[in-house]
């Protein structure tokens, strides 16, 4: 009986007969003898152009390619450059408060002293100070 389960039915190219029938139901070319051929024409030919310019690409040097750049970088950048060369010109000038050093934006929102404050020799209590006394 397990021999039986086994033991599937297959044609002389090894194709396994029972899934082959089950799976003949969806193909389209059961009914349509040529409709893969007419199916791999018109998926080629759609993609004609496509592979044309892959097959082009493929032969293109590192030069091509910046060439290829230059003509649609260069005059971007030039364009870009030029407004912002108006927006500057045209911009209007505004005064600008003092600048704040680094340090002084760190501690600006800060309550109490700071380390380099604390840390001081002349801060009253440096606790820095102490310790290196203690020990």
């Amino acid at each position: 009986m397990s021999h039986r389960l086994e033991e599937t039915m297959t044609d002389e190219q090894g194709i396994d007969m029972e899934l082959y029938t089950a799976l003949r139901a969806f193909d389209p070319g059961d009914a349509d003898p040529g409709y893969w051929t007419r199916f791999s024409d018109r998926v080629l030919s759609g993609a004609g152009t496509e592979l044309d310019r892959r097959r082009h690409v493929a032969s293109m040097t590192i030069g091509d390619v910046l060439a290829g750049w230059a003509r649609t970088l260069v005059p971007t950048a030039m364009l870009a450059a030029a407004l912002a060369g108006v927006v500057l010109v045209r911009g209007q000038v505004v005064d600008s408060p003092p600048g704040l050093s680094i340090e002084e934006l760190l501690v600006s929102e800060l309550q109490g002293l700071t380390i380099p404050q604390i840390a001081s020799p002349d801060t009253p209590g440096n606790p820095v100070l102490l310790s290196a006394e203690l020990f």
